[in-house]
């Protein structure tokens, strides 16, 4: 077995761990202070790409992770997921209970409130883009109620 990484925090090893099961590489953890992760020396090159690909989710898997803003639905909360995986912000959606009973359904999703959850290292960073999308969103619905008026 050759060493693949050597973490501080045991759950950011968890985090890999899982990684590379979920891709069939084999591994060894050794439950040291720190914990060390080791891999099969054929599956290193493959288990060393797993680990720069998830770097930033390993890293966050140590973090409190917090709720940047809270969707309506699952289907907004699902957009607002995109556009922060799209800057490489990790995100987690949980949905919010509803009391008295079930969601209403509509289409594959209920109409459930759902939080984002961001790391904390990246909160402030999240919240920006999740703010200029809604400043993009209102100017163009802005233009697009001028143009009515002009039209009526």
């Amino acid at each position: 077995m050759k060493l693949l990484k050597l973490y501080k925090y045991r759950q950011e090893a968890r985090t890999l761990m899982d990684l590379l099961k979920e891709n069939d590489i084999s591994y060894e953890e050794r439950k040291l202070t720190p914990t060390e992760v080791f891999v099969d020396p054929e599956d290193f090159e493959k288990a060393k790409a797993i680990l720069e690909e998830n770097k930033q989710i390993i890293q966050a898997s140590s973090e409190k992770w917090f709720a940047v803003t809270t969707a309506p639905d699952e289907v907004t909360a699902e957009i607002i997921k995109s556009s922060l995986d799209s800057e490489d912000i990790p995100c987690v959606l949980k949905g919010l209970a509803v009391p008295y009973g079930e969601p209403i359904i509509m289409g594959q999703g209920g109409v459930v409130p759902m939080e984002v959850l961001v790391p904390e290292s990246c909160y402030d960073r999240a919240k920006e883009i999740i703010e200029s999308h809604l400043d993009e969103e209102a100017e163009s619905g802005y233009e697009e109620d001028e143009k009515e008026k002009e039209q009526n």
